[in-house]
């Protein structure tokens, strides 16, 4: 072979010819096809970023079916179902002192779809009450909302002297140790709200506990106990019915469809009310837009005139505050059950 066709490019050139054309003709499919994988690729996130709630929301409760606690949340469902286009499904977890539904919801992903109504009893009493508890409430739970707060009260029975509180803290001054109370057990709201009242007057009471507060109730009403401490709900119809009174209300103002019963804070000065309410709580790691936005969804439905009447009605104030409000608000309760 001489030098110069070794040189030469052209023989070569003409040899792949045929090849560069195919390839030419080819190229605007190649094109076409890269751009719908590309346009595919770019379009599956959008397919998985569903807006909330594409599925139904678990609320999981510590609360018997049938009982206050769960008949005040089935009062609110049906209207936040409405509002999302998704079922709000209650979940009735009891058993365990609560425990049993808030790891349920510990344990859940930090996605909204499920969450946790509990009382203040798993949040800020029990951590000071238990040697082990299975998780840390503080940061393993995320507070949402308080939806409502439990109206509270001091009764007694006819074997009790004192009309008032005023009348029963000197009397019980003049007897300490002889009057005795009735709660729904150890370590109870109702239990931690007559502690403080001792340690701010001084007074000295005989604690009795009870499985229920309506069964410490009943036994005021028999002549057992001269006095209890419980919920208005359970108060109410022994009270409407002549057997029991109410003497004050564990709270720092007066309500205002009881407005002739004083608050505790005008017998007892500086006061502080234990957690008497119920709060929606989700997983740690729940982002702070997604609690928003549940919390709103709470308190639009307490604005419902119907489910703000029924509300009332069955003993609990409505509150829907804000995550940031409920978190400061469980920071205060929880240094006041560390004093108490």
């Amino acid at each position: 072979m001489s030098l110069r066709r070794i040189m030469h490019p052209w023989p070569c050139h003409h040899a792949l010819a045929p090849r560069a054309s195919a390839d030419r003709r080819w190229l605007p499919s190649r094109l076409a096809f890269l751009f719908i994988i590309s346009a595919l690729w770019a379009a599956a996130p959008l397919g998985h970023a569903q807006p909330y709630p594409s599925k139904p929301i678990r609320l999981v409760t510590p609360y018997a079916p049938g009982s206050s606690g769960d008949g005040n949340l089935r009062i609110v469902a049906p209207v936040i179902s409405a509002a999302l286009g998704q079922p709000l499904v209650i979940d009735a977890r009891p058993g365990a002192a609560g425990l049993l539904a808030a790891e349920l919801v510990v344990r859940a992903a930090p996605d909204g779809y499920t969450l946790l109504a509990s009382n203040g009893a798993i949040q800020v009493i029990r951590p000071f009450l238990a040697k082990n508890m299975p998780f840390d409430p503080a940061k393993d739970l995320t507070p949402i909302t308080q939806y409502t707060s439990v109206a509270a009260c001091v009764v007694a029975g006819p074997s009790l002297p004192a009309q008032t509180l005023h009348e029963l803290l000197d009397y019980a001054r003049k007897n300490p140790g002889t009057v005795a109370f009735g709660t729904s057990g150890i370590g109870s709201e109702s239990h931690l709200a007559a502690e403080a009242i001792m340690q701010l007057t001084g007074v000295k009471l005989l604690h009795v506990p009870y499985r229920s507060g309506y069964q410490a109730m009943t036994e005021v009403i028999a002549g057992q106990l001269p006095m209890s401490i419980g919920t208005i709900a359970a108060a109410q119809p022994l009270v409407a019915s002549g057997k029991l009174r109410i003497l004050a209300i564990l709270r720092e103002k007066r309500l205002a469809r009881l407005p002739d019963i004083p608050a505790v804070t005008e017998v007892v000065p500086g006061f502080e009310p234990p957690p008497f309410w119920t709060g929606i709580f989700g997983p740690s790691g729940l982002s702070p837009a997604l609690a928003r936005r549940i919390s709103a969804e709470f308190a639009n439905a307490l604005r419902v005139p119907e489910v703000r009447e029924k509300t009332i009605q069955s003993g609990n104030e409505p509150v829907g505050s804000t995550p940031e409000e409920f978190a400061a608000s469980i920071k205060r309760e929880t240094a006041l059950i560390g004093r108490i």
